[in-house]
């Protein structure tokens, strides 16, 4: 029988089960929130909720990020398969076991699920968070770009400010 008590008791394991969690709650929220913008707001309409700054919008991108690779939606597919099963295949390696690096990995992971979701469901990703300052627009984006922005952006900064682990052991073992 599978003990879950054991799995619980050790930190790391721990760390990924709530971040796992963490990253199925963010996964529903995009899924939610993709959806009803779909029923509720009308396609490439503009809903101005802070006016000069942020606008709710109804578009979809058939690409990725600014809409490269636009109408190539099975290799983005394929892509986002693999990175997906390489972080789910090297999340120990490349967290190194540390927490926010397991969040980070695991938020990039609901990100990518998300647009594969709206991918194979829908056939292009829903995008309708627009920010902008005067006529200065940033993409529209939705909730999935966020997490794999913000899990990025994490990672980068851990990788930074910490230092792995393998090379802190060998500089202390030449000492």
């Amino acid at each position: 029988m599978f003990d879950f008590k054991a799995i619980y008791r050790d930190k790391t394991n721990r760390t990924t089960a709530l971040a796992a969690a963490v990253a199925v709650v963010f996964y529903l929220i995009d899924q939610l929130t993709k959806e009803a913008i779909v029923r509720m707001v009308p396609y490439h309409s503009v809903q101005v909720v802070i006016p000069d700054f942020f606008n709710i919008t109804y578009i979809t991108n058939p690409g990725a990020a600014w809409g490269m690779l636009a109408g190539k939606g099975w290799l983005l597919l394929l892509i986002s398969i693999a990175a997906l099963a390489g972080i789910i295949l090297f999340l120990k390696r490349l967290s190194e076991n540390y927490a926010e690096r397991i969040y980070a990995l695991l938020l990039i992971a609901s990100g990518i699920v998300g647009n594969c979701t709206d991918r194979i469901f829908r056939g292009e990703v829903v995008d309708f968070l627009q920010f902008h300052v005067g006529r200065f627009y940033w993409p529209s984006f939705n909730v999935a770009d966020s997490c794999i922005t913000c899990g990025v952006a994490v990672f980068l900064i851990s990788t930074v400010f910490r230092p792995e682990k393998k090379r802190a052991a060998e500089q202390e073992s030449k000492q």
